[in-house]
C-alpha cells in the first residue's frame, strides 16, 4: 500500500496531474489549468484545480479603465483628450492609460514608455499637464464669451 503523505510522491503526483491537464488546456482554448494546494484527508487527498481563461477583447473596444476615463475624467477636472498622451512625470516619459475609480488617492493609471511598467498617480499630475480650460501665454485663464441668446 502506498503512503499518500510522502512529499516526494506528492511532488511527482502534482507534476503528473499538470502534464495530464496540458492537452485539456489546449483543446478547450484556455490559458492555463494547474493543480493547486493538495490537502490530506483520512481516506485520501484532495486538490484544487485552477482554470485561467484568456479574456477575449475585440480590437478597438475600450477596456474598463478607458471606459472609466471617458465617463469620469471631466467630472474629476481632467481633459478627456489626455487619454493615451505621452507626458513627462518626475523625469520619466509616461503614457496615460486609464482611470481606476476604486483608488481614491491615486486613480490615474500611467505606463512608462521605456520599460512598460505601470504606475498610479494623482489627478493633479494630469491637470497640470493638460489643463481643462484654455490658458493664455501668461498663464492666466482666458475669458470665454458666453453664447448669445436668441430673442
Amino acid at each position: 500500500m502506498t503512503k499518500l503523505n510522502d512529499k516526494n510522491l506528492l511532488r511527482k503526483m502534482r507534476v503528473e496531474i499538470d502534464t495530464a491537464l496540458i492537452p485539456v488546456t489546449e483543446s478547450l482554448g484556455l490559458k492555463r489549468i494547474r493543480c493547486g494546494t493538495i490537502r490530506y484527508e483520512p481516506d485520501g487527498l484532495s486538490c484544487k484545480i485552477t482554470v485561467v481563461a484568456e479574456a477575449e477583447v475585440e480590437a478597438g473596444q475600450p477596456n474598463r479603465e478607458e471606459k472609466e476615463w471617458n465617463d469620469m475624467a471631466e467630472f474629476m477636472g481632467m481633459s478627456k483628450d489626455a487619454l493615451h498622451k505621452v507626458v513627462t512625470l518626475n523625469g520619466r516619459k509616461v503614457e496615460i492609460v486609464g482611470l481606476n475609480l476604486r483608488r481614491r488617492r491615486y486613480p490615474v493609471m500611467v505606463k512608462e514608455v521605456d520599460t512598460g511598467k505601470g504606475y498610479f498617480t494623482t489627478t493633479d499630475c494630469v491637470t497640470r499637464q493638460f489643463p481643462k480650460f484654455p490658458t493664455t501665454v501668461e498663464g492666466r485663464l482666458t475669458q470665454v464669451a458666453p453664447p448669445e441668446r436668441s430673442k
